[in-house]
């Protein structure tokens, strides 16, 4: 009964080379040989070395997909809840860096520039240490990640993302 109410959520954080795709690819393999159907979203194609050590009737039920973006994570997950119904135990997200990536990226776009615009009056980063992004700033790359957590929090299935940190920012 409580495997029917609750829904594992999981994210693995850390930087590149830690495991984090080839623990997934395990989780992944042992619930496929269980029966079930596993949704491997993989933005950077680093699971096909590991998924390609696995038997033919366990990649079975493993649909691996890439996505470029926000919007084909969301349309991935609609497409193959609906089409593989309750078969699908667990959807994996590797990786969802973009959560993270969007902010970094964008607190470095700004630190090069060097300046931002606060309505039409234009501000100086005078301190590049202690600058960070924040009001309207730190909104800019949350609308498709407000979306998507709220699809991984309401989903029916397990879902495992992996998180890159880059290593400058760990």
């Amino acid at each position: 009964e409580l495997q029917k109410k609750y829904k594992l959520k999981i994210l693995l954080r850390g930087p590149t080379g830690v495991g984090k795709t080839f623990s997934v690819v395990k989780i992944a393999e042992e619930v496929a040989k269980r029966g079930w159907k596993v949704l491997y979203l993989d933005h950077e194609r680093g699971s096909e070395e590991e998924l390609m050590k696995l038997d033919d009737k366990t990649l079975e039920n493993i649909i691996h997909e890439d996505f470029k973006n926000y919007q084909e994570i969301m349309d991935a997950m609609k497409k193959h809840k609906t089409e593989q119904g309750d078969k699908l135990k667990l959807i994996i997200i590797d990786p969802m860096y973009l959560v993270e990536m969007t902010r970094l990226s964008a607190r470095d776009a700004y630190l090069d520039q060097g300046y931002y615009y606060l309505g039409e009056k234009k501000v100086d980063i005078d301190n590049k240490a202690t600058f960070d992004l924040r009001g309207f700033m730190y909104q800019l790359g949350t609308t498709y990640q407000m979306k998507l957590a709220n699809e991984i929090v309401s989903s029916n299935q397990d879902i495992i993302c992996t998180l890159m940190t880059p290593n400058k920012h760990e």
